[in-house]
């Protein structure tokens, strides 16, 4: 894959990005069976948090889990 710089347009002294539909539809395809938590209050360990969701969801499809920030998750399934 390679990444070229293409510039923003400015409409109205913003920014404006524009892209084609193809340019995310990869994406898009990659995490539509995903689910984003929120754990609140306690901190618990990201192989915590993972073996909780494999032993919990794993008769769903569970597959991945990523840590985004501090008590945000994002869980992925197979469908």
């Amino acid at each position: 894959m390679k990444l070229t710089y293409i510039p923003p347009e400015v409409v109205d002294g913003k920014a404006v990005v524009k892209y084609q539909s193809l340019d995310v539809m990869s994406d898009i395809n990659r995490w539509k069976s995903s689910v984003y938590g929120y754990v609140m209050g306690t901190n618990p360990s990201f192989g915590a948090i993972e073996n909780y969701a494999r032993t919990r969801w794993e008769e769903f499809g569970f597959e991945k889990c990523f840590k985004l920030t501090s008590g945000l998750y994002l869980f992925q399934f197979e469908t």
